[in-house]
């Protein structure tokens, strides 16, 4: 009878612990995301950067949404696992696309709210996007 009390009581402890480490944990992350997301952090919270999805997808700074879906359908086809690729490769393709798709839709908002031409970091014509890396 005596063991049953103490196994219920090492119980409620470890429970009554873990709550409080799982509590802290997600205020840690939460803080962490918040102060990524004030340094201009485009990582907070798993989203890509745009240097990393350019890198994946093989741009340079100047790129326009025909070369990123191009480039990504390529890409995410050589990758697909049925064929002997990687799904986590894959996964880094689609994720590159997004953030690459992401930055230039805020492009083109900025130049529209700006009543100027797409000017912005990815929103230009292609040139430095060739296809030399795979």
């Amino acid at each position: 009878i005596n063991l049953t009390m103490a196994g219920r009581l090492i119980l409620q402890l470890i429970v009554a612990g873990g709550s409080v480490f799982g509590r802290a944990f997600i205020d840690a992350w939460r803080q962490a995301g918040i102060k990524a997301a004030e340094k201009g952090g485009e990582a907070a919270f798993g989203r890509m950067s745009v240097d990393e999805a350019r890198k994946i997808l093989g741009f340079g700074t100047r790129y326009n949404q025909s070369e990123v879906s191009a480039k990504y359908n390529r890409m995410f086809s050589v990758n697909d696992p049925a064929k002997g690729g990687s799904f986590y490769l894959q996964s880094k393709v689609y994720r590159a696309r997004e953030a690459l798709e992401a930055e230039l839709a805020q492009s083109a908002s900025k130049a529209s709210r700006s009543g100027g031409g797409a000017g912005g970091a990815g929103a230009g014509a292609g040139a430095g996007a060739g296809g030399a890396h795979p």
